[in-house]
């Protein structure tokens, strides 16, 4: 369940399985009821460019043939929610995150109009931190927590 990643003496641990949907904000004007792959290649995106999320999104994209329209780069992806709720950009994000933001953002969700395969969210300590009791207690228990997604 757990195996060291690199020389560096990191671990990992598969926490669940995500895949990737879009966001754009209610009432958008071009998009209702679904997103369509002209809308998606056409219409302006918000993209994330930081951390390991963006080029996945990017390969998957890249795979199914498709570019899209990238007029703003956000440094994390828990931003783009928020751009996507004030603005007509659209943006791809994990959908685990995408259902907390909905409950709190006025924003549609649906599914990309592209094949996106889901990926796997891991949780990743150093070796310092794989023997400490309470780092042990805090994999354990976001371990559990996981486990009901």
């Amino acid at each position: 369940d757990c195996h060291s990643v690199n020389s560096a003496g990191l671990y990992q641990q598969k926490l669940f399985d995500d895949e990737f949907v879009c966001l754009v904000r209610k009432g958008h004007p071009q998009v209702r009821g679904a997103i369509t792959r002209e809308q998606f290649v056409n219409l302006p995106h918000a993209v994330i460019k930081h951390g390991l999320v963006p080029g996945l999104i990017e390969q998957l994209l890249t795979k199914s043939g498709v570019r899209r329209e990238a007029v703003v780069s956000l440094p994390h992806c828990l931003l783009a929610p928020f751009i996507a709720s004030r603005t007509d950009l659209i943006v791809v994000v994990p959908k685990l995150e995408a259902l907390d933001f909905v409950e709190i953002l006025p924003l549609d969700i649906f599914p990309p109009p592209v094949p996106m395969s889901r990926f796997p969210v891991r949780a990743i300590w150093s070796e310092e931190g794989h023997r400490d009791p309470a780092n042990r207690w805090l994999r354990a228990t976001i371990k559990e927590i996981s486990s009901g997604v």
